[in-house]
């Protein structure tokens, strides 16, 4: 399998970016968009995935696209990548199983963000270097614009070092990075239950009422079975939380058996 160049999230730094059609511009050029399967940012590359100079690489990742993969196939794969060295494949595939040990959600995007400080060059046995290389780690907007990541993305990935000083048994000062707050856009109703009546199908459009009248996690929606559905009294068992949180039941004004 070919590698593929791939960037950083914009939104939330993660590197789960998949194919999600194009885009035509005004000028007629066709250009591949993305989305991020973490925190459902869609974007386009302002330039081309490869053998173009102007790019920052230190914000390209070479890697492959590797799906359900259990612990030890991602260990596997993390001592596979030649752009580390042996010590640092060693320290990834003993954090791998330190966050298994640890009862770590399988989700956690830790081994990955520790991944790529590896790869930027940062020296994971010096606190001080990974700081200032957290601190001037940048990406590349939709403009081509290089840009420093935002405060909160910068926050996990002190989260994800911090859990390695824990397994490593070192003290270290993390800096304390506050989160930016923005006020979301929320659509008009109408523009809603337009979207709900444009789907092409029957499960697209109770998967978006879904959304509408729930409020949950998009994740959470995907992971409903229909013994979760009581049909009668029309409530919703979110069985499969996400983000830790708990189990919960949401009542709806849709009957959703005729989905």
């Amino acid at each position: 399998m070919e590698a593929k160049a791939v960037y950083i999230c914009p939104e939330c730094g993660s590197f789960e970016a998949f194919k999600d059609g194009t885009r035509t511009l005004s000028n007629g050029e066709i250009k591949q968009r993305y989305i991020c399967r973490q925190c459902m940012h869609r974007y386009t590359f302002p330039t081309s995935l490869k053998g173009n100079d102007n790019i920052d690489i230190t914000n390209q990742i070479s890697a492959l696209k590797v799906k359900n993969l259990d612990t030890a196939q991602e260990i596997k794969t993390c001592a596979g990548d030649a752009n580390l060295s042996a010590d640092v494949k060693g320290l990834l595939a003993q954090f791998y199983s330190y966050l298994e040990k640890e009862a770590y959600t399988e989700l956690t995007l830790y081994p990955k963000q520790i991944k790529q400080l590896a790869r930027l060059g940062a020296n994971l046995h010096d606190p001080e270097n990974v700081k200032t290389t957290i601190a001037r780690m940048t990406f590349i907007d939709r403009n081509g614009e290089t840009k420093k990541l935002k405060n909160g993305t910068k926050m996990l990935y002190c989260y994800a070092y911090n859990a390695l000083m824990s397994m490593l048994k070192t003290k270290w000062d993390m800096p304390k990075y506050i989160q930016e707050e923005i006020d979301p856009y929320i659509p008009d109703e109408s523009e809603l239950d337009a979207l709900i009546n444009a789907a092409k199908s029957r499960r697209m459009a109770a998967y978006l009422q879904t959304l509408k009248e729930t409020f949950v996690d998009p994740t959470e929606a995907l992971r409903i079975r229909w013994i979760d559905i009581d049909e009668k009294q029309n409530i919703i068992k979110i069985n499969y939380p996400v983000k830790n949180q708990t189990p919960d039941q949401w009542k709806s004004q849709t009957s959703y058996c005729q989905c």
